[in-house]
């Protein structure tokens, strides 16, 4: 896989951002451990949230949330960088209008969430316009003009991604976290089957980088199968409770407690990779 142009690249590129994540992953314990009312060290020593402190946890959170909604722009921008010096190629442009790109298509929430869990989908985009640019680059030997061409895609590129995210950014079905609609996920959250499919649906979107309906990320009592419930509860007719099977007794209770396909990618790894003996184990897995 490394001697792929993807892959090679993929890996460089990480390497070099894992500065970045571990800056930002400090930033958010320096907030979590001291800048909040509830925060490690003030609740640890029974010390109260000092006034002071006010300006500086917005300060710090304002800083914090800005600098994540950048971490997959930024990427996209080393990511395309990366594939330029593997194919020899110094175009500044092409990286600076993939940041732009996927900057627009996670700022506006329409197909990518600004967090890793869209890592896979950011680099499908990147290295496709980037190998695409790189192309249109080399349509002409002089310079002047190519660059002149390449300059025009890009506008375009970008021109396009903010028409597209402006205008569908309204339509809730297809913002991201919505590749399954609510009503359907009600429907199906009622039974077993219905429950266990959506279960490998969650797993497979996670699996490949895609975000999540917000019901299926966390608990969500929005469903009609869970207001149902909660009215007969607070009818005391709990012996009579309508959806006995639901996202919240099952999916709730097994599937996210034990993280929505974190062992998926392992176990695909272990059937290949491990002898005959284990494989019976890690198929039942």
């Amino acid at each position: 896989m490394e001697k792929t142009l993807f892959f090679s690249s993929f890996y460089i590129s990480l390497k070099n951002f894992l500065p970045i994540i571990v800056l930002s992953v400090f930033l958010q314990l320096f907030i979590n451990i001291f800048l909040t009312p509830n925060s490690f060290f003030l609740t640890v020593f029974h010390l109260k949230f000092f006034a002071f402190l006010e300006p500086l946890n917005r300060l710090a959170t304002f800083a914090d949330i800005s600098f994540r909604r950048l971490l997959m722009p930024l990427f996209a921008y080393f990511f395309s960088n990366q594939i330029e010096n593997q194919k020899g190629i110094n175009l500044p442009l092409i990286a600076l209008s993939n940041f732009i790109v996927i900057w627009l298509f996670s700022n506006n929430q329409f197909l990518l969430q600004g967090s890793g869990q869209n890592l896979l989908p950011v680099s499908l985009i990147v290295f496709a316009l980037t190998i695409l640019m790189i192309k249109i680059s080399n349509w002409h030997k002089a310079s002047s003009i190519s660059q002149r061409y390449l300059l025009s895609f890009c506008i375009l590129i970008i021109a396009c991604v903010f028409a597209i995210t402006n205008i569908f950014s309204n339509f809730q079905f297809v913002n991201a976290g919505q590749w399954l609609n609510d009503n359907l996920i009600s429907d199906l959250s009622t039974n077993f089957y219905g429950v266990a499919l959506l279960t490998v649906c969650a797993s497979l979107l996670l699996w490949m980088g895609l975000p999540l309906p917000s019901c299926l990320r966390q608990t969500s009592f929005s469903l009609p199968a869970a207001v149902n419930n909660l009215g007969a509860s607070l009818d005391k007719k709990t012996s009579t409770i309508p959806n006995p099977l639901s996202l919240h007794t099952l999916y709730d209770s097994f599937a996210v407690f034990g993280g929505v396909s974190m062992s998926l990618a392992l176990i695909i790894v272990l059937l290949i990779r491990s002898k005959n003996s284990q494989k019976s184990l890690l198929k039942f897995l």
